[in-house]
């Protein structure tokens, strides 16, 4: 054998040694990755899980008509999600009660696939950057494994509902793996690259945007692709169609929809604390928060909780506004400079910050939640640990080495240290809800949380303690007036106030929590006789009052929804009647149109009932409703008001279905 062939050798044997190692690294890690999220499972549901997760106890059984209600019957995003949806159907064993620990392991799962595909995307990236064999394998690995260890991923995954994100991800990270290779493609086999360039869009991509709606930013990221490590690529004829129409004229077509959507967000800025100006403000300290603890994670500030956040009211208040906005044209600055001679640090900028486009500019959103930096961080993890990477290649001295290796290693079991503590904490709610109340002092919902996980405990002077506390920071919030009532009415404590001095604040202020549901309490205590009932003045000024508020047109059709069930009781059928008409005109929902049959039924109006049972099947038809369940309930209703009519008038009654 020749010298050459001896070196070609051991040069191919130290590649294929690296890349054994770095899978062998990969695959341990993430086994040790799916223990520590195991120890975090708990049955709590948080947030707003109930909500986009109460179609699967309505729709409880299993059949095709179910299955499609529950599929394309969400509302948090304008798509509807179903792809998500189905994830969570496919998890539900049935009933009303939601398997939180299954809906846990499933996220779980999804994050390890995500990381793996994370961990294939960075070495076909990177392979045409090797400075010596195995380099990419080895960056690839740790990519993967400190991403998957992140703590600042812990509430995405443990989050159930934000399996949103998580799908999302994980199908944008397969559709990039496919566009990446193929692109590889076109220069030596065009039809097969453009095979694969289209099946980044379809299934993929597809799959991403109908997971969660901001995956339309990949087709900013294949242009970004394009601008970094694909510069020096061919272009052939039939790919440069291709590329003018499904990047360029996409990306033209996702620029009018975004501006075309303007008008909504501004109006729907009437419903938040903030201004579309103030919030963009935010949002430089946002993005620089977060890139901050991408490389140095605080867990004490990894919470659901963020309401507190003040918002920035001008460049220079608070002065880390005009600071971040500084950090950010710089680093965006650095990224076009370099994004021919360094486009790895180029792709790791812009991946960054166009991740972060939707969810970080002006749509009216909440100012900030982790779950936003879970593809983003990506970037720049694959950046810092690209250059380290270099830095050995480059630094042959011991120490330098002894250094840059320990530092890596280091950081990368401080991550997994710091998830392992937090996960902890996750599998104990109450602990966690504690925690959060102690960090988030100026958070009302972490009082909120603390109180309710008081009361499970039979802690109920503490719990109303927590709240009496919020109440002292927002003496005029209407959710801490009534939350507070509610929770002392409740759990047979002395009221702290009369409902007839929650009636007498001026004015009410109102945050955008969830006053709907502080009312169907309300309504419930006041049913139940729990602190005797209310003057009917006392209750119509606090709802009154309320409909003044600036609320999103459903919360509004909530309120009117609950306060109509507590003035029939009051026994003023005809304005109960009225408010669930126009709770039925805001939001038109078949639980609103329900009550209204059974509260014709009530006042025993069977023409009524009989009318709005044909409505309901009519609207069923339209909306998707027509669940075997619902139908049933219908033809059961229908026929006890037919059978009502008739035996009022002595005749046969007809039902129809």
């Amino acid at each position: 054998m020749s010298k050459r062939e001896i070196l070609s050798s051991s040069i191919f044997d130290s590649a294929v040694a690296q890349r054994v190692i770095a899978i062998t690294l990969l695959l341990v890690a993430l086994f040790a990755c799916a223990g520590i999220y195991q120890a975090g499972i708990s049955r709590a549901l948080l947030l707003d899980s109930v909500h986009n997760l109460r179609p699967l106890t309505v729709q409880a059984g299993v059949t095709f008509q179910d299955a499609m209600a529950v599929v394309f019957g969400n509302e948090s995003g304008p798509l509807g999600r179903p792809v998500s949806m189905l994830s969570f159907w496919m998890d539900h064993q049935g009933g009303e009660e939601l398997d939180a620990p299954a809906f846990r392991r499933t996220n779980i799962l999804i994050h390890l696939i995500t990381a793996l595909a994370l961990a294939v995307l960075s070495l076909q990236i990177l392979r045409r950057y090797e400075a010596y064999p195995g380099q990419a394998s080895i960056v690839a690995a740790f990519v993967g494994i400190a991403w998957a260890m992140h703590p600042e991923n812990i509430s995405t995954v443990q989050y159930i509902v934000q399996r949103m994100t998580q799908l999302s991800a994980m199908f944008s990270l397969l559709s990039l793996v496919s566009y990446v290779y193929g692109r590889r493609q076109v220069g030596s086999n065009e039809v097969r690259g453009l095979f694969f360039l289209c099946l980044a869009y379809f299934p993929f991509a597809l799959l991403a945007v109908f997971s969660k709606e901001n995956a339309v930013m990949l087709i900013l990221i294949f242009f970004i692709l394009e601008k970094t490590i694909f510069t020096d690529e061919p272009r052939p004829r039939r790919f440069m169609w291709w590329y003018r129409v499904c990047v360029l004229a996409a990306l033209g077509v996702i620029a009018l929809g975004f501006l075309l959507s303007m008008p909504g967000f501004l109006e729907d800025y009437q419903y938040r604390t903030f201004t579309m100006w103030e919030r963009q403000l935010t949002q430089f300290r946002v993005l620089a928060m977060q890139l901050q603890y991408v490389f140095l994670p605080d867990i004490s500030a990894f919470t659901l909780y963020h309401d507190g956040m003040s918002h920035s009211t001008s460049l220079f208040n608070p002065g880390t506004t005009f600071l971040s906005l500084i950090l950010h044209l710089f680093l965006l600055g650095c990224a076009f400079r370099f994004r021919n001679s360094q486009p790895v640090f180029a792709l790791a900028i812009f991946w960054y910050y166009g991740w972060h486009f939707i969810e970080s500019t002006v749509v009216p959103l909440e100012l900030h939640f982790e779950h936003r930096n879970y593809l983003p961080m990506m970037g720049p993890i694959l950046g810092a640990i690209y250059y380290a990477s270099l830095a050995l290649h480059k630094f042959k001295q011991r120490t330098v080495q002894v250094v840059i290796r320990g530092g890596v290693l280091v950081w990368v079991i401080v991550l997994s240290f710091l998830t392992l503590q937090l996960n902890t904490l996750w599998a104990n709610p109450a602990e966690l809800a504690y925690h959060w109340y102690v960090v988030n002092e100026d958070s009302r919902r972490s009082k909120i949380q603390l109180a309710y996980y008081y009361s499970n405990g039979h802690y109920y002077d503490e719990g109303l303690e927590v709240l009496l506390e919020g109440l002292e920071q927002f003496p005029n919030e209407i959710t801490m007036l009534l939350e507070t009532w509610n929770f002392a009415c409740q759990h047979g404590l002395e009221l702290p106030y009369t409902l007839e001095d929650v009636a007498s604040v001026e004015p009410y202020e109102y945050t955008g929590d969830a006053v709907s549901h502080q009312v169907n309490i309300l309504r419930w205590n006041l049913m139940q006789n729990n602190c005797g009932f209310v003057e009917p003045e006392t209750f119509n000024t606090i709802i009154g009052k309320i409909d003044q508020l600036n609320m999103q047109p459903q919360v509004r059709a909530s309120v009117y929804f609950d306060a109509s069930g507590v003035i029939v009781a009051m026994g003023d059928w005809d304005r109960g009647f009225r408010l669930l008409q126009r709770a039925y005109e805001i939001d038109r929902n078949r639980y609103i149109l329900r009550q209204q049959i059974l509260f014709a039924f009530f006042i025993e109006d069977f023409e009524a009932a009989d009318a709005l049972i044909t409505l309901a099947r009519e609207e069923a038809e339209k909306n998707s409703w027509n669940s075997p369940s619902f139908l049933r309930e219908l033809d059961n209703m229908q026929q006890s008001a037919r059978e009502r009519m008739a035996s009022d008038k002595g005749a046969t009654p007809a039902v129809e279905g």
